[in-house]
């Protein structure tokens, strides 16, 4: 029995694409907790400012290796057609 096919590249970007989302998704929900938790709770205005650093950090991290990991593989795609 022969070995499955790998999925297409556009499969693979879909779920990606949806884990970026989803991380996006997650970093903004935790920027509004933070702002709502200071403003109504009294979080330590040092620990809501360290918290929404970090959800920007990570999501600047998350958008730059999808950018990178999409230009690897658009370079890999052609070098293999060559």
């Amino acid at each position: 029995m022969p070995p499955p096919a790998p999925p297409s590249g556009r499969d693979r970007w879909r779920h990606r694409r949806r884990l970026v989302y989803a991380s996006l998704i997650f970093d903004v929900v935790i920027i509004v907790a933070s702002l709502l938790l200071a403003a109504y709770r009294g979080l330590p205005e040092a620990l809501a400012n360290t918290t929404i650093t970090m959800a920007f950090t990570h999501g600047g991290g998350v958008l730059g290796a999808y950018v990178f990991g999409a230009a690897w593989d658009d370079r890999n795609k052609r070098e293999e057609q060559e």
